[in-house]
């Protein structure tokens, strides 16, 4: 393995632990087996250009970072939470799913009572 190809290797790891995926989780985002996943982390597959782009299409991992190891792992790590909330939100039955949207309806209006000092 390359010095470059480890650098990839090393990279597509931050780049699931900073999301907080289990391997299988990280898998199931990409459309990919935990095994294949597997492999790629432990240098027996090689990281490609193909799934470099796939992370930053799914995840919004910045080219950059992931190519050379310079600038932010994310262009905005936003979007990296909301990669991850949105996935998981997909996992869930319909019936879940409308309960998470009325819990966060739920919320927002606490936080708008707290936000404009009122209560009731």
């Amino acid at each position: 393995m390359t010095k470059i190809e480890e650098q990839r290797r090393l990279r597509l790891l931050e780049v699931q632990n900073s999301l907080g995926f289990s391997q299988k989780e990280f898998a199931h985002a990409l459309n990919m087996s935990p095994s294949h996943i597997c492999a790629l982390e432990t240098g027996n597959r090689r990281v490609t250009d193909r799934l470099l782009k796939m992370l930053e299409l799914t995840f919004g991992a910045n080219s950059r970072w992931l190519n050379t190891g310079e600038g932010k792992m994310f262009d905005d790590f936003e979007d990296a939470r909301l990669c991850r909330v949105t996935e998981n939100f997909k996992k869930l039955d319909t019936y879940l799913q409308d309960y998470i949207i009325k819990q966060i309806d739920f919320v927002l209006e606490i936080q708008d009572k707290l936000d404009n000092g009122t209560s009731n």
